[in-house]
């Protein structure tokens, strides 16, 4: 067999890479992951913090609320957050436990994972979403309503800077990661690694209001995000500029700017006014904007599938 150590996709351990290994480890942390989630989700009730779980029910968005409702969003927004970094620890106690898997090798074909590819990606994504934003501005400012308020606003910025990595690292390392090496480890077909994992992206953001919202747009959206995504990986050989890219991708969505169908309370800056025909506007800007950061990453020498010191030691 050829030795696939260095290729982040082919790093499911020898020996428990079985289509049973990686069903069962699928089922299971999608079990763990709703326990931990029940468990997080539980405290809403506690009647201190209830109104922040009736912004969550009610899918309120920041221009509902008035000041005396901040703290319950920023409780909301908090839960929202650690909700799915619940899936990380559920993906990481699966790989160790059940596949006996290095937690580095789910992440990364380096010995560490490279925050600066991470950043780099990221301060790229949010260049080019910026200047988009400026542009789509200057040339329709009446569909956007300014809702800066950097007094109310602080306080959600350090719960968005500190928990945001890592609830996109919990979707990169289930989704790219673990689902994306487990696929690999029953074929050999890229497109069926990229697109298998995808699918399974796109449905778990079913219940995000703007899949209604948005409609067939917005499950487009997310799909074509994954695959782009499972690109980075593949080409960078870990999940560093996939992490990168999406967290400050969302990031960029929480505080800057954010529409009226998002359903989430996160304290932004501009409020888009969005019905379906922007959702297919957006999906059709989306294209140049990944061409955009592929581009700048190939620039910046991110998309090199080298791996540093070393790849980390197999299973």
């Amino acid at each position: 067999m050829a030795d696939n150590s260095n290729s982040f996709f082919d790093q499911a351990p020898e020996g428990r890479r079985s289509v049973w290994y990686y069903l069962s480890g699928s089922v299971m942390a999608v079990v763990l992951f709703a326990l931990l989630n029940a468990a997080v989700l539980s405290l809403l009730f506690i009647p201190s913090v209830r109104p922040a779980f009736e912004l969550i029910s009610e899918q309120k968005n920041w221009v509902d609320l008035t000041p005396d409702q901040d703290l319950a969003a920023l409780i909301a927004c908090t839960f929202i957050l650690i909700s799915v970094i619940a899936l990380l620890v559920a993906t990481l106690i699966v790989a160790k436990y059940l596949h006996r898997q290095p937690l580095v090798t789910l992440l990364t074909a380096r010995a560490s994972f490279d925050m600066r590819r991470f950043l780099q990606s990221g301060f790229i994504i949010l260049a080019i979403e910026g200047v988009f934003l400026l542009v789509s501005y200057a040339l329709d400012p009446d569909s956007f309503e300014v809702v800066f308020d950097f007094a109310r606003m602080w306080p959600f910025i350090f719960v968005v800077v500190l928990l945001t990595p890592f609830q996109a690292l919990a979707e990169e390392a289930f989704f790219r990661g673990y689902l994306t090496q487990g696929v690999a480890a029953l074929t050999g077909i890229l497109g069926i690694r990229l697109v298998v994992p995808a699918i399974f992206f796109t449905i778990f953001h079913a219940f995000n209001a703007d899949w209604s919202a948005g409609g067939l747009w917005a499950v487009l959206t997310y799909f074509t995000m994954a695959l782009y995504l499972a690109v980075l990986a593949l080409k960078t050989n870990g999940l560093e500029a996939s992490t990168g890219m999406h967290a400050f991708h969302n990031m960029f969505v929480f505080l800057v700017a954010t529409s009226t169908s998002s359903g989430m309370p996160f304290a932004t800056v501009l409020v888009t006014k969005g019905e379906q025909t922007d959702y297919m506007m957006g999906y059709l800007f989306l294209f140049p904007v990944l061409a955009l950061h592929y581009w700048a990453s190939q620039k910046a020498g991110l998309l090199r599938a080298d791996v540093g010191n070393g790849a980390p030691a197999s299973a």
